[in-house]
């Protein structure tokens, strides 16, 4: 992907390029390195709202979760979600 090679100075790029790295490795079944960026993008994704990023984020996670069987973070994930989804 071009745009993850480029050298993004602004952080509203650097959010957009992390999506795409957490995507693609959703994408090539890349688990564990899928969740913990994704997990760390989240938080960063409150700042701009606008991005529409974080659904996204919360279902690749919520199929990720049920997929693997891991009820307590699926769980925990659909309440963060819904967290979300309240505050808008």
């Amino acid at each position: 992907m071009l745009c993850l090679e480029q050298d993004l100075q602004d952080d509203r790029s650097k959010v957009i390029s992390k999506f795409l790295e957490i995507l693609e490795c959703y994408l090539l079944g890349r688990k564990k390195t899928f969740e913990r960026d994704a997990l760390q993008l989240l938080p960063r994704l409150k700042k701009w709202r606008d991005l529409e990023l974080d659904l996204f984020i919360y279902q690749l996670l919520i199929e990720y979760y049920t997929n693997q069987e891991d009820l307590p973070s699926l769980y925990r994930c659909q309440s963060e979600l819904i967290e979300f989804l309240c505050q808008q």
